[in-house]
């Protein structure tokens, strides 16, 4: 998806689609069973009609070095956000949240808790980690802005 962000020597690239990661990516996040590919394809598999994953490869010199996973929600194409005893507390509550929290970008996974948003092969300076992670979350913010949703 996309590839031309620099930080020294350190780059990121946008995958949408499982098929197109690297092949070491397993490699890469061995330490972490939620970021390596048979569960990130499961994941893609199942996922719910209004979620988009992104895969996010992190190189240095043109080796991939770290991943990462990013989620986009869009809750206006859920039906309802629960039925409860009062049906104009429902009506409320759908209209808020269609209209102030329909679209959310996670850095990570949504749908499991602990450390599973990155891992990298080696340490790199956290001030570097921040920055691609960063970048690459202001990269699909505007990707969003620019196809309308």
């Amino acid at each position: 998806m996309r590839d031309d962000f620099y930080f020294g020597n350190i780059t990121f690239k946008i995958y949408t689609d499982i098929a197109t990661l690297p092949e070491n990516w397993d490699n890469v996040s061995s330490s972490n069973h939620f970021l390596q590919k048979p569960y990130l394809q499961v994941l893609q598999d199942a996922a719910p009609v209004n979620m988009t994953c992104f895969y996010i490869g992190i190189f240095e010199n043109n080796e991939l070095i770290g991943v990462s996973i990013a989620q986009y929600i869009n809750t206006n194409q859920l039906e309802s956000f629960g039925e409860r005893d009062h049906h104009l507390k429902t009506k409320i509550r759908n209209f808020l949240f269609k209209t102030f929290c329909s679209h959310t970008l996670f850095l990570g996974n949504n749908m499991i808790t602990g450390e599973n948003s990155f891992v990298f092969k080696h340490p790199v300076e956290p001030k570097i980690v921040s920055k691609i992670l960063i970048e690459s979350t202001q990269y699909l913010i505007n990707y969003f802005k620019k196809t309308k949703k």
